[in-house]
């Protein structure tokens, strides 16, 4: 019997393997979808004093903003057209929070 580790299989390597592998892609959704839950309803609150801590928000939404748009090349470019309008509504939404904390920040 010949034993195969991970890195010998055909497309193992590198980053587009993981969004070739639907298990990998589906962990992808869901983590970033619970990011942006959270994300999104932190930043809901009423209007706090800013902080240091709204920094440290604005950064991670930046971080999310940018691994939602890799997502979002993703899953048109594999054509999952059921989460199409999801992706797109979800990184609508984060955009125009981080746009509306940015402003907030400059007045």
């Amino acid at each position: 019997m010949i034993r195969l580790s991970p890195r010998d299989l055909p497309g193992s390597a590198g980053q587009d393997s993981t969004w070739s592998n639907p298990a990998k892609i589906s962990r992808k959704v869901r983590e970033l979808a619970h990011r942006s839950h959270r994300a999104l309803k932190a930043d809901a609150k009423p209007h706090v004093p800013v902080s240091s801590g709204s920094e440290e928000s604005r950064q991670d939404l930046r971080d999310l903003r940018i691994q939602l748009a890799r997502l979002q090349q993703k899953i048109h470019a594999l054509g999952l057209g059921g989460l199409v309008p999801w992706i797109d509504a979800l990184k609508r939404l984060v955009e125009t929070r981080l746009n509306s904390t940015e402003k907030e920040e400059l007045g």
